[in-house]
């Protein structure tokens, strides 16, 4: 049994074209290329004990990076990406900064939290890592830093959402045993369907 999204999702343009991915991502970095500099970003997570857990943040950083460099039309650099965590886990914001700094010689970093709702993370304990990462440079590079908004109620969640439940529905009734995502051995996660 397929879910169906409603016509209202579809006109909020949520299935992207490459061409509107490649418009957004030059967006992240349209300032600073106009002398060919690239952006850092950093992918900020909560970070976990579990190193499966970090690992995925990691995975998402290598793809976002490849969207985002290959979609670069304006001769610019693109962006480096770097992943890190809050907490719990390296690298941690910090270590990231660092990185982008010194050995990727950027000079405008955005910090974007890996997070779905503006919580006291993203409102207090991001910021003032970033403050503290950013404050170690002082005087010796001119540097650009902001923290970006979280994910919060982007259409694009629309989607992910309805991706994810109607996957789990399907392999369910094929009796396929559980989605791609929590077949993994490190997830700890079932999507398998369960009665009373």
């Amino acid at each position: 049994m397929a879910l169906k999204m409603t016509n209202a999702a579809h006109r909020g343009g949520i299935l992207l074209s490459r061409e509107k991915r490649r418009i957004l991502c030059s967006r992240a970095h349209s300032s600073a290329t106009k002398s060919n500099e690239k952006v850092g970003i950093v992918l900020v997570d909560h970070g976990s004990r579990a190193k499966s857990s970090n690992e995925l943040l990691e995975r998402f950083a290598e793809m976002y990076a490849t969207t985002c460099g290959s979609l670069s039309s304006d001769g610019s650099d693109g962006c480096e990406v770097e992943p890190a965590h809050m907490e719990l886990a390296s690298p941690s914001i910090a270590d990231a900064f660092r990185k982008l700094i010194e050995t990727k010689n950027c000079r405008k970093v955005v910090v974007a939290p890996f997070f779905l709702s503006p919580g006291r993370h993203v409102k207090e304990d991001i910021p003032r890592l970033v403050e503290e990462a950013a404050e170690e440079y002082r005087g010796k590079y001119e540097l650009e830093y902001m923290v970006a908004a979280p994910i919060a109620l982007h259409p694009l969640m629309t989607t992910i959402i309805h991706e994810r439940v109607e996957k789990c529905l399907e392999v369910n009734e094929k009796g396929a045993g559980e989605c791609d995502v929590c077949a993994r051995k490190d997830a700890g996660i079932s999507c398998k369907m369960k009665r009373v």
